[in-house]
């Protein structure tokens, strides 16, 4: 989840609970654990419903990021959240990740953009940005929607490469 919420504001509300269950429906979610990490916070949710096996999902919400000022200054939190997801992924041996924002298309660009980014960086020694958004974009449009957040995906990309500048030549 790459935004705060607002309660009072319903396209940005919480949908987890915050103390121990919600239901929606059919669905009941309960809230088994929360890690606040830096300007990460992590929670461990199981979602039932009816009869079926429940599911463990593991949430990351980045806390913070700035609306309408300049990105930049989050790269280093930014590539953070990115290195837990991975991690965490790789760990637990489950499938793709969901990423979502308000619009889906604005953050979420950013991140899937800086992570497929990150990866190529680490699989072929090759930063190009550019082609990573304009392939995203053919499968959806609009996204990285900003400048600023276009330039954010390359500070990421540039902000791994120092991390990593033994491993890569970057």
């Amino acid at each position: 989840m790459l935004n705060d919420t607002d309660k009072d504001n319903p396209t940005n509300g919480q949908y987890w609970p915050v103390d121990n269950v919600s239901e929606f429906g059919p669905f009941k979610i309960e809230l088994l654990q929360t890690r606040d990490i830096g300007c990460v916070v992590n929670r461990v949710l199981q979602l039932s419903m009816g009869d079926r096996d429940p599911s463990i999902i593991q949430q990351f919400q980045i806390l913070g990021w700035p609306p309408d000022i300049s990105t930049s200054q989050f790269t280093s939190a930014f590539l953070e959240l990115m290195i837990m997801i991975k991690r965490w992924q790789e760990q637990s041996g489950k499938g793709p990740i969901t990423v979502h924002c308000l619009n889906g298309v604005g953050r979420t660009g950013v991140f899937c953009a800086s992570l497929s980014a990150c990866e190529r960086i680490q699989a072929e020694e090759v930063v190009d940005v550019y082609q990573t958004v304009k392939t995203l974009r053919k499968q959806r449009p609009n996204m990285v929607e900003t400048l600023e957040q276009y330039r954010m995906c390359y500070e990421v990309a540039l902000h791994y490469c120092d991390v990593n500048v033994n491993l890569y030549n970057c």
